[in-house]
């Protein structure tokens, strides 16, 4: 035998597979008695992955010595001998695992019966055999074969081979019970099938087909889990199955002959229909032909149709051509830098040629040719906003705080310019120099306190770092409201309009913050951040408001200005307190970049790593905000994103009772891997399952659920209506004890085993209501990270199909945040806010986005939803009911979009966890063009 015939490595991404299909099943810190272990690459992933204690044992000497490093203890033995065990002597083990042995052994049965003294009373025995009746093997049998092979289901070196019911025969002859037994699955085609029939002289048909596809003969190898029997069972084995006799072929030879003689006469009956049948196939043909000729002169009527248009679109295309290169010939337009070649990329926006095709990701996330589009700001337009504002009956006054250190001299003198060239003129600019070192300094602030009396300067006799230098600036303020503005930073001549306009149109505002970007030392803009409206569970992640962030003066000289043990994170610490009294109606956020953040050493603008000592203020803010709200947490630095961070909640002692929910119809395969993927990782302990079976048929899935009902925690509802999602989990909620609902389709695979302890964990605060988990395809790509309404018409799913580990735009594939719906394919919500909200809509909404609209329901009723990337899932999306691929789910849905356009209106193209900046049109929140600004 060769040496690498059985050197395998293990695929964890691979899920068909019968080695996955036992390691999954173990549980960590368990002691693994692997047989036949070979080189140990099953022991490997044991041992780092679930940290348990193996003992290998096999008869290669050589593969052992690879398995060694994995295992606490090697044995050199052949398993249809006993003198191995005295190795083991004393020892117990939790599971027995045999992957690819059972059909070596020369006495399977006898091997596993001298284990049990070594198994307690909650022992498995884990095993993956080849399933002798596979479709293959029986359509070689049909042809005459049994051929040996040198791997594979007929291995040269297999003594023995299986039946689904012959391995269970063994097991309790055995000793042991199976409890479960699932599949690996290699399904033959059905032309491989018609070939191998035809081979034998046989014919396909629809009944051959179903035989060949059937469970067990698409079974490659089964996947056992079995159980030591109790005593008294094992003294009632049933007798092993008697030899079959063999009878003469001539015993039945006249009843043959009748049937023989019945189905002659039957072919003729079908020759005659044949005739029939010919004939009508004739007079359909002739009305193929028919069509097809009216088809043609309908497309050649269409096409003239479509040149027409062709035609005018060329014109159109010109036009816009026309209207780009006056744009090309503005003097704003010539300064940007680094836009030489965005006219080629704008013109692509309308030009759908194979070239411009490739260059649409480009264009979509191209910020200098969106600034050329609609970032500048003409001086008619700045004029205008001047004139209005000189109408205002009652124009708030807003001062401008700066703090001041030794900056660069340009970067001081243009922030100041900055702010004196305002198209709003009602304001003051508060400084406080901290004892600058640079002679510079001084002279350029009395400078310009000097030439403007709206200048006000405050020089500080000692160095006290940013926060005492703050507090000096406010010191000066009489402005109502005050805006925080770093040293070497720049506002946009608008900005303070925008935030005196929003006072204007909002007296009761006590809190403005708008988008931002970074600019480097030669102009360039970059890096937007086009922020969402409130969003209090992504402010505990990072500091989103940051600038240019406006707040009440009063309020903020109440909570006693700017705490100087949070320098470097104290903007951060100011927004947390400052937010914590406030309403959401008193937050808004202006969603335009108001405010340039200068790119130069030392500034945060370049990353956190230039104030290392402000990464674990950062962390310290935010904890002391929980502890505030009296919610216990532990906040640590984010593990990707650097300056960011993860929150974990913790969970009550007595843990509150969840109610898994799960509508399914057949689908075997997913529903077992997802009942079984939340049992084996799971930790959080007091749950239930409400399983609603909508009319399954399958036998091995019927019988699934039998199994599963006698599991105490189990609840298995009987549902044979016409399919309505949203009816089924209405029904199934109503039966439910758990105080907390989780939704989930049948068709998901728990990944991370803290998964529902991360879910509870925001579920449970009383102003939460959905609570959402970040899923995958089976390919590793984003399927879930979020709903955004307006996506597509209706709601799309934020950041589809991005790689897993992508972070996303401005780092929001992995922060928790607020959004405004999450899919109910694994959605958590308390039984007392669903049923506040009435449910899901089953009358309008019985299939498609009936979950965006109980998310909006239940944020209309003032609930926060939550959308968290630390409970993550595969979702095998619609493998159990399919996609919308037929008229009759085409037109349900298309009924379904348009009560979601009447039901909210205007409402779906206003997001608050998105911004109009952003596109409604894909789902990777690249720029809109153009934005949906007012």
């Amino acid at each position: 035998m060769s040496k690498n015939k059985y050197q395998f490595t293990l695929d964890t991404t691979e899920k068909n597979d019968s080695h996955m299909g036992l390691v999954t099943r173990i549980k960590p810190n368990q002691r693994v008695l692997e047989l036949g272990c070979s080189s140990g690459y099953l022991s490997k992933f044991l041992q780092q992955d679930l940290a348990c204690e193996v003992v290998g044992v096999d008869i290669d000497s050589h593969a052992l010595q690879q398995a060694a490093p994995f295992c606490v203890q090697t044995i050199v033995a052949d398993l249809d001998t006993e003198t191995w065990l005295t190795e083991i002597q004393g020892q117990q083990f939790d599971v027995v695992l045999c992957a690819d042995v059972l059909e070596h052994l020369k006495n399977t049965a006898a091997m596993l019966a001298s284990l049990k003294p070594f198994l307690h009373a909650d022992s498995c025995l884990l095993a993956s055999v080849p399933n002798v009746a596979h479709a293959s093997i029986r359509l070689e049998l049909l042809q005459g074969h049994f051929d040996y092979e040198s791997l594979g289901l007929l291995d040269d070196t297999h003594l023995h081979f299986y039946t689904r019911d012959g391995l269970i025969a063994m097991l309790m002859q055995a000793g042991y019970v199976c409890c479960d037994i699932s599949y690996s699955i290699q399904d033959l085609a059905d032309e491989a099938i018609d070939q191998h029939l035809k081979n034998s002289g046989l014919k396909s048909s629809d009944k051959a087909l179903e035989l060949f596809h059937a469970p067990d003969a698409v079974a490659y190898q089964f996947i056992i889990e079995a159980r030591p029997a109790q005593s008294e069972l094992v003294q009632h084995l049933p007798q092993a199955l008697s030899p079959k006799p063999l009878v003469s072929s001539g015993v039945f030879y006249g009843e043959k002959q009748e049937k023989i003689a019945g189905l002659e006469q039957q072919l003729g009956i079908e020759r005659e229909h044949n005739t029939h049948h010919q004939k009508h196939v004739f007079q359909l043909e002739e009305r193929i032909v028919s069509l097809e000729q009216q088809l043609n002169t309908d497309l050649s009527s269409q096409v003239a149709h479509l040149q027409k248009e062709v035609a005018y679109l060329s014109v159109d295309t010109q036009r816009l051509e026309q209207v780009l290169q006056r744009v090309h010939n503005k003097f704003s337009y010539r300064i940007v830098r680094g836009v030489k070649n965005a006219s080629k990329r704008l013109i692509g926006l309308f030009s759908k040629t194979e070239k411009s095709d490739q260059q649409q990701p480009v264009v979509f996330f191209d910020y200098d040719a969106w600034l050329v589009a609609y970032g500048d700001l003409d001086k008619q337009e700045l004029s205008a906003f001047k004139q209005e504002a000189k109408t205002w009956q009652s124009a708030p006054k807003i001062a401008v705080l700066m703090p001041v250190y030794n900056p660069d001299k340009a970067c001081l003198v243009n922030a100041i310019e900055s702010v004196l060239s305002q198209t709003y003129g009602n304001f003051e600019l508060c400084i406080a120099d901290d004892a600058s070192t640079e002679s510079y300094v001084h002279k350029a602030l009395q400078s310009f306190m000097e030439k403007d009396n709206r200048v006000k300067v405050i020089f500080r006799e000692q160095n006290g770092h940013i926060s005492a230098a703050s507090n000096s600036a406010l010191s000066l303020v009489e402005a109502d409201y005050v805006a925080l503005m770093d040293h070497d930073d720049l506002l946009t001549p608008d900005a303070l309009y925008w935030v005196a306009k929003t006072i204007q149109q909002n007296p009761d505002v006590q809190l403005i913050y708008s988008d931002e970007d970074k600019m480097d030392l030669q102009g360039k803009r970059y890096a937007p951040y086009f922020k969402p409206d409130w969003n209090p569970e992504l402010l505990l992640s990072h500091n989103y408001i940051c600038h240019l962030g406006v707040y009440k003066t009063e309020q903020v000289k109440a909570l006693g200005g700017f705490d100087s043990a949070f320098d470097g994170a104290q903007d951060y610490d100011l927004a947390l307190r400052y937010a914590a009294e406030l309403k959401t109606g008193q937050i808004i956020h202006i969603p335009r970049v108001l405010y340039h953040w200068r790119a130069v050493a030392g500034s945060t603008a370049n990353g956190v790593q230039e104030k290392p000592y402000a990464e674990t203020r950062i962390a310290r803010a935010v904890a002391s905000a929980l502890e505030r709200k009296q919610r216990p947490a532990k906040v640590s630095a984010h593990k990707q994103l650097p300056g960011a961070l993860r929150v974990r909640y913790c969970l009550p002692k007595d843990l509150p009772l969840v109610s898994i929910v799960i509508p399914t119809r057949n689908g075997f395969h997913l529903l077992h891997r997802c009942i079984e993927s939340i049992i084996a990782k799971t930790i959080y302990a007091n749950y239930e399952f409400i399983i609603i079976d909508n009319g399954s048929d399958d036998l091995v899935t019927l019988r699934y659920l039998q199994r599963l009902q006698e599991n105490p925690r189990v609840t298995i509802i009987h549902d044979d209506s016409p399919f309505n999602y949203a009816a089924l989990n209405n029904k199934a909620v109503a039966e439910a004890k758990g105080e907390i609902i989780a939704l989930l389709n049948n068709d998901l695979e728990v990944i991370n085993a803290d998964w529902l302890d991360e879910m509870v964990s925001h579920v449970i605060h009383p102003e939460v209501g959905a609570v959402g988990a970040k899923l995958y395809y089976p390919d590793d790509t984003i399927q879930h990270a979020g709903v955004i309404v307006g996506l597509g018409g209706v709601a799309g799913h934020s950041h589809k199909h991005s790689p897993r580990d992508n972070p996303g735009y401005c780092g929001r594939l992995l922060l928790a945040q607020n959004l405004s719906a999450v899919t109910a394919a694994c959605l958590l919500v308390r039984k007392e806010v669903f049923d506040a909200v009435g449910g899901f809509d089953e009358q309008n909404l019985s299939v498609a986005f009936n979950d965006v609209d109980l998310c909006l329901r239940i944020q209309e009723k003032g609930f926060h939803n939550v959308w968290t990337p630390y409970a993550e899932m595969y979702h095998y999306e619609s493998a159990s009911r399919g996609y919308e691929d037929t008229p009759k789910k085409q037109a349900r849905f298309n009924k379904e979009v348009a009560y979601m356009k009447q039901r909210w209106g205007e409402g779906l193209l206003i997001d608050p966890a998105y911004n109009p900046n952003l596109t409604l049109d894909r789902e990777d929140f690249s720029f809109a063009w153009p934005p949906r600004k007012a």
